[in-house]
């Protein structure tokens, strides 16, 4: 019976942590994140701020992803003023999606459909074999 209740308690604490989003606040931290290996977990990472309303939505039908992970940057944070303009990402909310070493990005809101089909574009393009001429 420990041994049932400690398994139910793991998993649920592993869908809680997955349900969450998880601020990030230097760069850093960011390339740290970024250079783990989730394996199959989709990591998301969402640059906004508090005061965007799209923002917070996009948060909401982000933690409905099964298998995922989010990860939050504010963009007021002066710390990434140079990493947004590298990386061109001048409107709010810009999502990354990461799946193991691809990624792929998107502007705005969408809905989970929408999101679940560029997901499984990239594990698509992960898997598909080579073209050999």
């Amino acid at each position: 019976m420990r041994i049932f209740f400690k398994i139910k308690y793991n998993l649920k604490l592993r869908n809680i942590l997955m349900e969450i989003s998880h601020p990030i606040h230097s760069v850093d931290s960011y390339n740290d994140i970024n250079s783990i290996d989730f394996g199959d977990t989709i990591v998301f990472f969402k640059f906004g701020t508090e005061w965007c309303l799209p923002c917070k939505q996009i948060e909401q039908i982000l933690m409905y992803i099964p298998d995922s992970i989010t990860y939050t940057i504010d963009v007021e944070n002066d710390e990434f003023e140079e990493f947004l303009s590298k990386h061109r990402i001048y409107n709010i909310p810009t999502t990354i999606i990461k799946y193991r070493n691809d990624k792929t990005q998107f502007v705005g809101l969408r809905t989970a459909d929408e999101i679940n089909n560029m997901i499984h574009n990239l594990k698509t393009r992960f898997t598909s074999p080579p073209n050999i001429v």
